[in-house]
């Protein structure tokens, strides 16, 4: 007597084919969504950093002491800030990066506003966008943060940080949009994500900032 090839004698062919067919896609969604995870991280930690360079450098204008440390702290924050964001913002083939998460979605499956998203989206990112925002953070990734341009070292930077010239509303803006790719990737995979901006202990330099005043009152 004939048996089909299945896992089991009772299990038809094109059953076993299906199950593994489920098997890949639930592990390709899982994968999905691990790289989600690892990028809303990243734009989390560059969210912590600004806001702490915002709310310090309010403090820093009021009359404090050590501003050596002061200088540095609110550099190394800000520094910080920049690097998540220019490797959320990376195009490397090698790397993680909003530009090759969005390259993987099945573009044929999405239809009408979901297409138009994508189509919106994948023009922020993809190499040689008119986002003037995403060009200038790449150009800092490129000429300053992975490697340090040697004509831009020897010659001094300032010409360099005047025609790139940062500033906080446009990383506010960047890490934004962000989180909202993420959030809209998840959705189309079918999960209804909401990234954490912060780390429940965002507000913890308000303590330091209060002890510190209340020492320059002794």
């Amino acid at each position: 007597m004939h048996r089909f090839q299945g896992s089991n004698e009772n299990e038809l062919p094109f059953a076993s084919a299906w199950k593994n067919d489920m098997l890949t896609i639930a592990r390709n969604r899982k994968e999905q969504l691990k790289k989600v995870e690892i990028l809303a991280i990243e734009l989390a930690r560059a969210n912590t950093h600004l806001h702490y360079f915002r709310e310090l450098y309010q403090a820093y204008r009021a009359p404090l002491k050590f501003q050596d440390f002061w200088d540095y702290t609110l550099t190394a924050h800000f520094c910080l800030g920049l690097l998540q964001i220019c490797r959320v913002y990376d195009t490397h083939k090698e790397g993680i990066n909003l530009l090759l998460l969005l390259e993987s979605v099945d573009k044929n499956g999405l239809k009408g506003e979901e297409r138009e998203r994508f189509d919106e989206y994948l023009g922020h990112f993809r190499k040689g966008t008119k986002n003037t925002v995403v060009s200038k953070y790449r150009n800092w990734r490129n000429d300053i943060i992975a490697h340090y341009n040697l004509k831009i070292a020897v010659s001094g930077r300032d010409k360099f940080a005047n025609e790139h010239s940062l500033n906080l509303l446009e990383a506010q803006q960047l890490i934004n949009l962000g989180f909202e790719v993420l959030e809209w990737f998840s959705h189309i995979h079918g999960h209804d994500i909401k990234c954490q901006r912060f780390p429940d202990g965002k507000d913890g330099h308000e303590y330091l900032l209060e002890c510190l005043r209340a020492k320059d009152g002794e």
